[in-house]
């Protein structure tokens, strides 16, 4: 699960994350599987059906708006993220597993509801008040 660039909510090929497959395959020594995106039924299939040691890079995050929580309009303005459609989008990265490790801050619209790790502190549940210090 990464992010690359700045795409603007909108999948850009230029900011792909699949062409990271053979380096990161040549690193690690084995096969890495790529999904087309990082939400869905699809992904979440491909997530379930793992062995264990699999590797799978999910697609650009942020390819969808919610991701950043807003996006620019045709006239350069900005534009918020749907609430109910961020809620789905963290509902969707959480379903794809129990822990998420992240070596930075993670944007405030990726609070997750399982559990999650950063250098900084361990949360549990997207309700919590607290946010990388941040109230």
């Amino acid at each position: 699960m990464s992010h690359l660039g700045r795409p603007d909510g909108k999948r850009n090929e230029k900011y792909s994350l699949k062409p990271v497959v053979p380096e990161l395959e040549k690193l690690l020594g084995k096969k890495v599987i790529f999904t087309n995106d990082c939400v869905g039924k699809e992904v979440e299939d491909i997530v379930n059906s793992a062995s264990d040691g699999e590797v799978i890079l999910l697609e650009n995050l942020r390819f969808h708006v919610e991701e950043e929580g807003s996006t620019k309009d045709a006239e350069g303005k900005k534009v918020k993220a749907d609430k109910e459609k961020v809620a789905e989008f963290r509902k969707g990265l959480t379903a794809l597993g129990d822990v998420y490790i992240s070596t930075k801050q993670t944007h405030p619209s990726l609070r997750f509801e399982k559990l999650m790790i950063s250098r900084r502190r361990i949360w549990y549940r997207s309700s919590r008040p607290q946010l990388h210090g941040r109230r």
